[in-house]
């Protein structure tokens, strides 16, 4: 196991603070030995022991992710959640939106460039409409990272989740290719939504149809910064913006 001081710092147990190490090894397909615990206990030292729980570009996978929601539900002091820039996929992000429904203390939480695709993110949709603590999520892609790709399976519950979340303020879903369908969920959500100020869909190839949808929404909106850059939105979906 990582030392104790290490685990002491995240406050949870060190067999969990081992777990979260084993299983991210499991998913990079490496034996746990000395030195990686070492360097795991170095980095949780210096980027989890505040309220901060940073695994940012670690090679954190399904597996680690598992852990990781055990660790959520056992300390609740956390208010960020960074594992932005890894491998997490639809299981990893399904594991971590169990957390998230019960969950009290986290404001942001960031998943960005992970490889999830439509079934994770609606998981992670799904948990944080019944979250009251999370104003910030980040399921954007970057480039050079694996991305994450929405699609119009998603408009159901990005709907729902801007339905009945009421704390949610900052979405960043750029670069997900979700296309129009999926931006008519957001559009149908955002007409009865009043937290939401910040609103991130570049690149996420709307057209026309897309933004037409957007345009709809925003005279009821409370949105202040809306992004659709990069969406080849043409005449008629400038013209409705």
């Amino acid at each position: 196991h990582p030392p104790r001081d290490a685990a002491a710092a995240v406050g949870v147990p060190g067999v969990l603070l081992g777990a979260i190490l084993a299983g991210k090894c499991r998913d990079q397909r490496i034996p746990v030995n000395m030195e990686r615990q070492k360097r795991f206990a170095e980095w949780v030292l210096s980027h989890c022991a505040s309220q901060w729980f940073n695994l940012h570009d670690s090679g954190a996978g399904p597996e680690c992710a598992q852990g990781i929601c055990v660790a959520l539900a056992y300390n609740e002091r956390f208010t960020s959640l960074n594992l932005a820039c890894n491998v997490l996929g639809d299981a990893g992000a399904e594991a971590i939106a169990r957390a998230l429904p019960a969950h009290e203390t986290l404001v942001h939480v960031d998943l960005s460039a992970n490889g999830i695709g439509y079934a994770g993110a609606d998981a992670v949709f799904e948990g944080l409409r019944h979250n009251r603590s999370v104003t910030s999520l980040d399921l954007s892609s970057k480039s050079g990272s694996l991305r994450n790709h929405l699609a119009r399976h998603n408009a159901s519950a990005l709907e729902s989740l801007l339905l009945h979340n009421p704390v949610l303020a900052k979405l960043s879903l750029q670069n997900t290719s979700m296309g129009p369908e999926a931006a008519l969920g957001i559009s149908r959500g955002l007409i009865q939504n009043s937290t939401l100020t910040h609103l991130d869909l570049s690149g996420c190839e709307l057209g026309s149809k897309g933004a037409m949808a957007i345009a709809d929404a925003l005279v009821s909106s409370s949105l202040e910064e809306l992004n659709l850059s990069h969406n080849k939105m043409g005449d008629k979906g400038l013209a409705a913006i």
